[in-house]
């Protein structure tokens, strides 16, 4: 059969991946790190929370509402992105790295990290402090608290994780609105994260997790 023209030795015709001893998959290969390098531009990365003055000032605030002493490590807080929604803790070695690299540089890009402390809640004004306590965080947070811990009875305690709510006394009657922790008044250990609203105070964690609670306090009560 007669060749077309540009077929021949000299032709212009394009050449095939085999012709330049590319992989047979080079083209998705390529595309898929294309895609993943966009997707990891547009990730929030976290940065030292008390490093700029807006960090450090809503710092302030927030240790202040929670009572929190000035010998707490705050400089080993992570700012989730520049809306500062949620704020890590890492321990002091992470940290050294992450300042000696530089927060900003290229050469490190911070995508998780850290204990999960303190999550921005927009409560419309009402409560004086918007940031509110995460479950996780208390065991290294309520050692440093003076305010917001409220204790409680066993049964009480357990009522609350199972019902979700609790009602109001005057101690409670005299909390400020925000976030505050609820804990076995016979186990400093057994502690949760609680929300005072208005009329109400509701439990602020998720089923699972007051469950485990729930057992590990039936559980340490029979031994």
């Amino acid at each position: 059969n007669a060749r077309g023209e540009g077929e021949g030795e000299g032709g212009g015709g394009a050449q095939t991946g085999d012709e330049w001893n590319l992989p047979c998959d080079y083209i998705d290969r390529v595309t898929k790190v294309d895609r993943q390098v966009k997707k990891l531009s547009k990730i929030d990365l976290y940065r030292p929370f008390t490093l700029s003055d807006q960090g450090m000032e809503r710092w302030r605030s927030i240790a202040d509402f929670y009572g929190i002493s000035d010998d707490f490590p705050h400089s080993q807080l992570l700012a989730h992105s520049e809306k500062m929604n949620i704020i890590t803790f890492v321990t002091r070695e992470s940290m050294k790295v992450i300042l000696a690299a530089g927060h900003e540089s290229n050469d490190v890009s911070i995508v998780s990290a850290g204990l999960r402390m303190l999550k921005y809640n927009t409560s419309g004004g009402q409560a004086v402090c918007d940031y509110r306590l995460c479950l996780e965080a208390l065991p290294r947070l309520m050692p440093y608290m003076t305010k917001r811990i409220v204790s409680v009875s066993r049964q009480v305690f357990e009522q609350f994780l199972e019902t979700g709510r609790i009602e109001m006394d005057d101690v409670l009657e005299k909390l400020a609105l925000g976030s505050f922790v609820v804990q076995l008044e016979s186990d400093a250990h057994a502690a949760v994260v609680a929300w005072r609203g208005r009329s109400s105070v509701s439990l602020w964690i998720g089923k699972e997790d007051a469950q485990s609670t729930l057992d590990r306090v039936r559980a340490a009560q029979m031994q």
